[in-house]
């Protein structure tokens, strides 16, 4: 089997992953018409059994696979450099995160949770390295969007028989009740969808038709899902879409013109597309719903109050890794255990103040020194198309640690690292071919120019 068929299997195992933990019991609901809205409920995810584990050990896979496959031997230069850099950072984060173990203020069952998201972010620049291994072909591409497709046709399907069947009991409008799909929550869903949409940008050469319609299902699971922050994100990339779709077929002149004219239209196409969204999903306005009893605005408050209250210690190192996690709370809550009980072990939606909770500031510099240096390092600067990509997709990141905790978000994590790794690649490469098409010879020497090739290989 070629590298790229092997990669753009592990892709579609990713992707399928993610549907697989409760499909049985989102599938066997449909037939007894215990239909959940919002959320699977919690006997149905204790009956999933060792499937939904699935998902965790396709990242584990991924985890120790890509360092396997790599080979350092296979690299000169600044790419050795950046991979080295990146275990430095992250187990610089582990180890400011196990000292309130060893210190003994908090109990070891919570570090399980925590490496689970730095297993995730290990696993993810795996992906990020190897994004070059995906379909370069248009036959290839094609062939990836439509077995996503088929993946997300199966999820909007089960949505579809949701509503449906919902409806025969109880009067609902489709974008009112928030349906999961083949999902336990509303809202992991409407992280899939984004990631749907953002494949339909990495996979540019196959055919436009099979790429709207996914993106289409993309917009349909995040409206049915309920998800403001998805189908805000997914507004953004069907946007370049759209862009980068009329720009390829418009003359110079046309260019221009819509070059002068898109602005103002997306400005106030964003204006009453909003409105009509707020409207269509009966939550009310996302700013308004923030700064209410048990929004993100004012949970905000009180973990501030709740901070000024820490040691000195808990401020500056944290309480360890896996603290205020998501994974961490449901065990315990299955456990019959108050969570709370244990400080700052609170769920929040926010990456950063989750992160607070478990490394402390310290931590949190190391993090942000980390992930600025890596975005400044990819950022693209020989192609405007990867440069609106990357604006789009850091945008998205930064949001989605604003508005959920992205590092336990597997689908949406996995998917940015490919994005930002395809856009790299990509902008690498329109680098080398304009300084040859220029004759201009690759700055460094010959040892230099074998490694923009190799890093070419990798990253385009």
């Amino acid at each position: 089997m070629s590298p790229r068929f092997v990669f753009s299997l592990a892709v579609f195992t990713v992707f399928a992953a993610g549907l697989a933990q409760y499909a049985d019991q989102a599938l066997g609901a449909l037939g007894t018409g215990a239909i959940n809205v919002w959320n699977l409920n919690s006997a149905a995810m204790d009956d999933a059994g060792a499937v939904k584990y699935v998902k965790d050990a396709s990242i584990a896979l991924i985890g120790v696979g890509w360092p396997l496959a790599l080979g350092l031997n296979r690299f000169r230069g600044g790419m050795r450099t950046f991979i080295l850099m990146f275990f430095t950072w992250i187990l610089c984060i582990v180890s400011v995160g196990l000292v309130p173990f060893i210190a003994g203020w908090t109990p070891l069952f919570f570090l399980p949770a925590g490496l689970r998201w730095v297993l995730l972010i290990h696993a993810s620049f795996g992906l990020f390295l190897f994004a070059s291994l995906l379909p370069a072909e248009k036959q290839g591409q094609t062939a990836l969007v439509l077995a996503l497709l088929a993946l997300a046709a199966l999820d909007f399907y089960v949505v579809l028989r949701q509503w449906i069947q919902l409806g025969q009991i109880q009067q609902v409008l489709f974008m009112q009740d928030r349906y999961t799909g083949l999902f336990s929550n509303a809202a992991l869903a409407g992280m899939y969808a984004i990631s749907l949409a953002s494949m339909v940008l990495v996979l540019d050469r196959a055919r436009l038709l099979y790429r709207l319609i996914l993106l289409s299902l993309a917009v349909a699971i995040a409206v049915s899902s309920g998800t403001r922050f998805a189908m805000l994100s997914i507004a953004s990339i069907v946007g370049v879409v759209v862009w980068e779709t009329l720009g390829g077929r418009l003359s110079r002149n046309d260019r221009m013109l819509l070059v002068v004219t898109a602005l103002p239209i997306a400005i106030l196409l964003a204006i009453v597309g909003y409105s009509h969204m707020v409207e269509a999903v009966g939550r009310g306005d996302v700013l308004t719903d923030q700064l209410d009893e048990g929004g993100r605005l004012s949970n905000l408050g009180k973990i501030a109050e709740q901070l000024s209250e820490a040691t000195p210690g808990e401020l500056f190192l944290g309480r360890g890794l896996g603290v205020g996690t998501n994974t961490a709370v449901m065990l315990l809550q299955r456990a019959g255990v108050d969570p709370e009980q244990y400080r700052f072990n609170l769920l929040i939606d926010n990456a950063f103040v989750t992160m607070q909770f478990q490394i402390g500031i310290v931590g949190m510099l190391i993090f942000a020194t980390g992930a600025t240096a890596f975005f400044w390092r990819i950022r693209p600067r020989h192609s405007r198309r990867q440069s609106v990509r990357y604006v789009v997709f850091v945008g998205i990141t930064i949001a989605a640690c604003m508005d959920v905790n992205l590092f336990e978000q597997y689908p949406l994590v996995t998917t940015l690292m490919l994005c930002f790794g395809d856009i790299y690649g990509c902008s690498l490469g329109a680098y080398l071919s304009t300084r040859r098409s220029r004759g201009v010879d690759l700055p460094g020497t010959e040892a230099g120019v074998a490694d923009v090739e190799q890093q070419k290989c990798l990253f385009s």
